[in-house]
């Protein structure tokens, strides 16, 4: 019964698994290009980055009242992206996702032509719905930003277009809509591949370990298998193999291993995702625990099935 239990919650946890999605906004430097000058903008992003959610989004929230005060408008919008995107895994997500649709509302009604800026606020609601498992809802901002990009930045900006195309696909895929999944993924390496932009390695590689994935539910193992290697090799080349950004393609690399029973190398990629998060994760507690559970419980339930009983009971 217990086996069965323990199967059964796995299951569970590989369906809602961990999609790659591209390069989070707090690793981007675009932003740095964004602040104007205003030294405090710099200094509020680095302490979202360094000191954490609530010490970051309280400089935001300064910086943003006196961006409005002094109707540098960009600026403004600016700090309130980054605001939305401090919610990400926390129980105070509602509050976040209040923020990004008055921002919304408020570039519609000022500065409507301003698509980078209500794209980005689409995407960051989208996340943040995602890292709370609430697909439906993350799902009907990831299609607004699609849809947004392709009708006005499709051509001008490639990373993000194909990027949205990945986040649209990792979620169709946590709904068990695999068809809609693969079309986009497959979407996004298409334009990842044809525009060669800055970053898209990146875009590519995410895009190959999430088709992968959706091709185990698929029960297209051969092919999973080989578009998941790629996608880790593609990344760990560009970032490097213990980068924090590997976790969720080691992740997924054990689904894959888990579908042909290899528990070893199943351990194996589970434990090199564990280092990554003790090693290098930042000082955002928040986010790093969410994954951290979900790959300690993936752990404990693979050393199980090896009757490594100590190393399982500890974990």
């Amino acid at each position: 019964m217990k086996s069965v239990v323990l199967s059964t919650l796995l299951f569970l946890f590989m369906i809602n698994g961990l999609y790659c999605q591209n390069e989070d906004i707090l690793e981007q430097d675009w932003f740095k290009e964004s602040y104007y000058g205003s030294y405090e903008f710099y200094e509020a992003v680095n302490t979202l980055r360094n000191e954490g959610k609530l010490a970051g989004r309280a400089a935001l929230i300064e910086v943003a009242n006196q961006f409005q005060t002094e109707k540098k408008w960009q600026a403004y919008m600016s700090a309130k992206m980054y605001e939305v995107a401090s919610y990400n895994a926390t129980d105070e997500y509602r509050d976040g996702v209040k923020i990004g649709e008055e921002v919304i509302e408020y570039i519609k009604t000022n500065a409507p032509d301003n698509f980078a800026y209500t794209h980005a606020i689409y995407r960051e609601i989208g996340r943040v719905y995602n890292s709370k498992l609430m697909y439906d809802e993350a799902l009907k901002y990831h299609l607004e930003e699609n849809q947004l990009l392709e009708n006005n930045l499709k051509e001008s900006n490639p990373y993000w277009y194909g990027s949205s195309h990945n986040d649209t696909g990792g979620t169709y895929a946590n709904l068990g809509d695999f068809d809609k999944a693969v079309f986009h993924l497959e979407k996004a390496i298409s334009i990842g591949e044809e525009s060669k932009c800055d970053k898209c390695n990146e875009l590519i590689a995410n895009a190959y370990t999430n088709l992968g994935r959706t091709y185990i539910f698929l029960e297209k193992i051969e092919e999973a298998g080989e578009l998941m290697r790629k996608g880790n090799k593609l990344l760990a080349e560009e970032h490097g193999e213990f980068d924090l950004r590997m976790v969720p393609q080691y992740y997924n690399l054990a689904e894959y291993y888990h579908t042909l029973d290899e528990k070893i190398l199943e351990k194996d990629v589970l434990k090199k995702a564990l280092f990554i998060i003790d090693n290098t994760a930042t000082k955002d507690e928040t986010y790093n625990k969410f994954i951290l559970v979900r790959i300690l419980f993936y752990y404990g339930f693979v050393t199980a099935k090896l009757k490594e009983h100590e190393e399982s009971e500890k974990v």
